[in-house]
């Protein structure tokens, strides 16, 4: 079955998406306009007036932060099922950073004229666009805590877990996780020198494994161990598949 042909059966899996009413489900999906881009392009630029609401179907999309003119670093690594456009929607502002692909992508494009005339029929999409708005927001909260808090281990290890877990927005943990350690170090705002070594010990120990853009968990249990998921409060717990006995 080709991706064309199957976004309903690729979107029941999403967390946000399987919870719309049917209707809305079908509403959503007539409007879509599918793309395929190639790796390097920016889906949306930071500035933009928002354009709509876009969801990740396949491949690697960056959210990239600009440091100064001229000079981006990577802020958040997204695999599908991702969405994003949300905030300019709720609010009518621009898009808050450049959306760019890293690897040949498919993205559902949802124009923003459409969604503001289902809007308009559908006041209940304003309550689900804001459930997807307030799970990207207690995410950021819990990785701003990361920050201020732990130390480079731990750090390292949530992060992997919020990678693995699609950002809080996935029902299960992916084993693999499609990134480049010079963009998970940019996502953590942490050195190379710090992050490398790290990740060096836990691939001779073969917690997980290092290949050329790409880290495969291999002993969930024990990256869940080092993040500290005991100390975790119950929501987070919750939205990140984690237990704890």
């Amino acid at each position: 079955m080709t991706l064309e042909a199957a976004p309903t059966q690729l979107l029941a899996a999403d967390p946000w998406f399987s919870k719309l009413p049917p209707n809305l489900q079908h509403r959503l999906l007539s409007m879509g306009v599918q793309k395929r881009l190639p790796a390097g392009q920016a889906v949306v630029r930071s500035g933009q007036p928002n354009c709509g609401l876009f969801c990740l179907l396949q491949g690697v999309v960056l959210a990239m932060n600009e440091l100064e003119p001229g000079k981006e670093s990577v802020m958040a690594h997204f695999a599908p099922p991702a969405w994003f456009g949300e905030i300019g929607l709720v609010d009518g502002g621009a898009h808050t950073h450049t959306m760019q692909t890293d690897t040949p992508c498919t993205v559902l494009h949802f124009p923003r004229s459409a969604l503001l005339s289902l809007l308009q029929q559908e006041p209940l999409f304003w309550h689900h666009l804001s459930l997807l708005l307030t799970a990207k927001l207690r995410m950021a909260f819990f990785v701003l805590d990361e920050v201020a808090k732990l130390p480079s281990e731990q750090r390292v290890a949530r992060r992997l877990l919020i990678q693995a877990a699609g950002l809080g927005l996935r029902h299960t943990y992916r084993q693999n996780i499609d990134i480049h350690q010079e963009q998970l170090a940019q996502t953590l705002g942490m050195a190379r020198s710090t992050l490398n070594p790290i990740l060096r010990k836990w691939n001779d120990a073969k917690w997980i494994q290092l290949t050329y853009g790409r880290i495969t968990i291999l002993e969930l249990d024990r990256l869940k161990e080092l993040a500290g998921c005991a100390t975790w409060p119950a929501e987070y717990r919750d939205v990140l598949n984690v237990s704890v006995d």
